[in-house]
């Protein structure tokens, strides 16, 4: 039988932040059971993988990393999206290579799974309920930092073609906000000063537990009164539950970041229909003026995808002068990818793969100027900044203001001492396209 004290587990997180909410909480119920756990994988005996399956890159990926492990001679465990992808096609039978499987809405069973595999018994193990009302969840933290992503609800309930998540993390379910107060109040005990909101449709909370006081601006309103607030940042919004009441609250709070990521996914309302947004072209057009109207200071991130099977010449087109238009302050272009099991994976008729990366080109070549142009009047401001790094050798720190997101947007350089985890004022004295330059005031 083997000694749980002696088992050193590691992990390989894949994806998006919400699969590393999940690898966090999965570590903390390993590091809290009497395993231990390593970020050295030459000296783990099991590694954990959670894997992405997204799409078919993500997807290659995951199994790139489980093999790469068992070939290193180690046990694994396969968790996440890549596992519930192809649970349909008996992979758990298909990789008999794999020692254990635990897919999305498992995560809280990771210790008997791991007893199991490495033979160890124990009298009981608590299962914990990720949706209770009280978080009793541990968090392993695999960031350095201030920073901490917060899921605030599980699964999707939109039927966009192009898009599987439903089908890996199921529909919509919406944890409590007292749950999630207790989680962030953690956190801020422990040194969190940002704290980035995720989910799959984040303006969505709360809709499936059918109460008006339950939703995302109810939320908001009780997380700004917990002790020493962290900020607050918002990911993957949807433009059809963005609400004004919620706008009015981050306009007026100071803790809540004016910094919204809501991905459009399109323009042109033929190719939004065929994608099943719930949104209509001329509701995205309001809503993107409410927004800068409400909140003048706001930076926005959206995504698009090109290529998609639907998309003609000229709605290409209108999505560039949309673009041109709003003067997105982030903005992603992704390449339509055809995905088995999605409805617009059935469509025979597909753009060719040299037209989808000409065109996502062509819109980065776009949002280049814009960067350009809207950078530039960044110089002479001063703005608070999260300082997430040192180089004393050269008298500077780095770090990200409001306007970037981590793990997706970019640092600014600044001249002066700090530690990791302060947020210092600094005044923008160079830009260079993407990249920003400043000292500290």
């Amino acid at each position: 039988m083997a000694n749980k004290t002696l088992t050193k587990v590691g992990v390989i997180s894949l994806g998006c932040p919400k699969n590393l909410v999940d690898t966090e909480i999965m570590l903390g119920l390993v590091n809290n059971s009497g395993y231990v756990v390593t970020h050295d994988q030459s000296e783990a005996e099991v590694v954990l993988v959670n894997t992405c399956g997204f799409i078919d890159s993500s997807q290659k990926e995951s199994m790139r990393a489980i093999f790469d492990t068992i070939r290193d001679g180690k046990k694994v465990i396969m968790a996440g999206c890549l596992l519930e992808r192809f649970r349909e096609d008996n992979i758990e039978e298909k990789m008999p290579e794999i020692s254990a499987f635990i897919g999305t809405g498992e995560i809280t069973n990771i210790v008997s799974v791991l007893d199991k595999v490495t033979g160890y018994e124990r009298n009981e193990t608590k299962i914990l309920d990720y949706f209770s009302t009280d978080f009793e969840l541990p968090r392993y933290s695999t960031s350095f930092g201030s920073f901490s992503y917060v899921k605030i609800s599980e699964g999707c309930d939109h039927p966009c073609t192009f898009c599987i998540i439903p089908k890996l993390r199921g529909k919509n379910q919406s944890r409590p906000i007292s749950s999630i107060v207790q989680e962030v109040t953690e956190l801020a005990k422990n040194g969190i000063n940002e704290v980035a909101l995720v989910a799959q449709d984040l303006t969505a909370y709360g809709h499936d537990m059918n109460k008006k006081e339950v939703n995302i601006t109810e939320l908001l309103k009780e997380l700004v009164k917990i002790s020493n607030s962290p900020y607050y940042r918002l990911l993957y919004t949807y433009p059809g539950t963005i609400t004004q009441d919620l706008l009015d609250l981050i306009a007026k709070e100071e803790k809540i970041l004016k910094y919204i990521d809501m991905p459009l996914q399109h323009s042109h309302h033929e190719v939004l229909k065929d994608m099943k947004r719930p949104s209509s072209e001329e509701k995205i057009e309001d809503l993107l003026l409410r927004m800068r109207k409400t909140i003048p200071d706001l930076v926005l991130r959206t995504t698009f995808i090109v290529g998609y099977p639907s998309e003609k010449k000229e709605h290409f087109e209108h999505l560039c002068e949309f673009v041109k238009r709003h003067k997105f302050e982030h903005l992603g272009v992704f390449t339509y990818s055809k995905e088995v099991g999605t409805p617009a994976g059935d469509i025979k008729e597909q753009v060719k793969q040299r037209v989808k990366i000409k065109r996502r080109k062509e819109l980065m070549t776009i949002q280049q100027e814009i960067v350009k142009e809207t950078n530039a009047k960044l110089v002479g401001k001063v703005l608070p900044m999260f300082i997430e790094g040192v180089n004393p050798e050269k008298g500077q720190i780095f770090g990200r203001t409001y306007r970037d997101a981590p793990e997706i947007d970019v640092f600014t350089t600044v001249k002066g001492t700090a530690d990791p985890g302060d947020i210092v004022n600094v005044k923008i004295t160079k830009v260079k396209v993407y990249d920003t330059f400043g000292e500290i005031v």
